[in-house]
């Protein structure tokens, strides 16, 4: 059954409404999952400068305190009517100094391995500062026109 709106406000609401529905429902599962695919294949699978668990870095036992693919988290953006997807992991204090109180929301740590920034050097013999691991870049450029996520919009709208 159609729904019926009384005035134009009311109309705008709906439909803001149901696209956020979808967003959430349909979209952000697959945006999701191609966010994790991409932490794997971009950070994990050639971050071979990874501090060993158990090595000492910064006077301090190294240990991973977030898996990076199982922090992910999806929020709406109501006033740009987009849905983001990043982790909620954040640095570690003893490897990047200042950055894991100065700022702890959503997305900056997976945005400071995005740029390679980290604001530390890390002792390798290949390699002489952190890398970039374009995880964030490379998953936006998959999710652009992915058909899957078309598809699942097209569902959501019942058609």
């Amino acid at each position: 059954m159609a729904k019926r709106y009384t005035s134009f406000s009311a109309l705008e609401n709906g439909i803001n409404n149901d696209i956020q529905t979808i967003l959430e429902r349909d979209v952000a599962p697959i945006m999701e999952e191609i966010l994790r695919e991409h932490i794997q294949s971009d950070i994990y699978d050639v971050d071979a400068d990874t501090p060993k668990e158990g090595a000492w870095i910064h006077g301090t036992t190294y240990h991973r305190r977030h898996v990076l693919e199982s922090s992910i988290i999806h929020y709406f953006n109501k006033r740009e009517t987009q849905i983001n997807v990043t982790s909620r992991a954040t640095a570690s204090p003893s490897v990047c100094k200042g950055w894991s109180f100065h700022n702890r929301r959503p997305g900056v740590f997976l945005q400071m391995l995005e740029n390679g920034d980290m604001g530390f050097v890390m002792k390798s013999p290949r390699v002489a500062s952190t890398f970039p691991r374009p995880a964030l870049s490379n998953a936006q450029e998959e999710i652009n026109g992915n058909p899957l996520i078309l598809d699942a919009i097209r569902r959501g709208l019942g058609g």
